[in-house]
């Protein structure tokens, strides 16, 4: 019987978290059933990556916006003091900032939460099907039971 690597070492380096016994042991050759369990760790993992580039896209805009309307404020401060009408708008528009800020500040922890639980999702996929071999008709029939659940 015909086996190959599915993951060679070092193909899913994902955040960094590749096992280095996987890297040193002989490939591992897995049942249908592990292999499947595989594929679709391998596949919940790329969608919460992909899920937290698009949330990391997001803060980098959120950022880029802060600093905008924080330059804003800086020229409205200048001019605040010329009558109340312009110190009391520049007033309410600094606390309004200040609630973003602080906002934008208080899901830093949850972010970091979450890339700490995919680093850990993905140490865990890679310990288990990093260097693993397997039949190639295994992955045949279940890339084609894939396709035919998608129908």
């Amino acid at each position: 019987m015909k086996s190959i690597a599915l993951f060679p070492a070092g193909a899913l380096l994902l955040l960094g978290a590749l096992s280095v016994h996987a890297q040193s042991a002989p490939p591992r050759t897995i049942s249908r059933d592990e292999l499947r369990a595989c594929l679709d760790s391998e596949d919940r993992v790329a969608a919460r990556r992909k899920a937290f580039d698009e949330r990391i896209a997001k803060r980098r805009e959120q950022e880029a916006a802060l600093k905008a309307e924080s330059a804003e404020l800086e020229e409205e401060a200048k001019h605040a003091d010329e009558d109340q009408w312009k110190g009391n708008r520049f007033s309410r528009h600094q606390k309004s900032f200040q609630a973003k800020v602080k906002a934008y500040n208080d899901e830093q922890a949850g972010f970091m939460a979450e890339l700490e639980a995919m680093k850990q999702a993905a140490a865990a996929h890679n310990d288990k099907c990093a260097g693993i071999a397997f039949n190639p008709e295994d992955k045949e029939a279940i890339l084609r039971e894939r396709e035919a659940a998608k129908k």
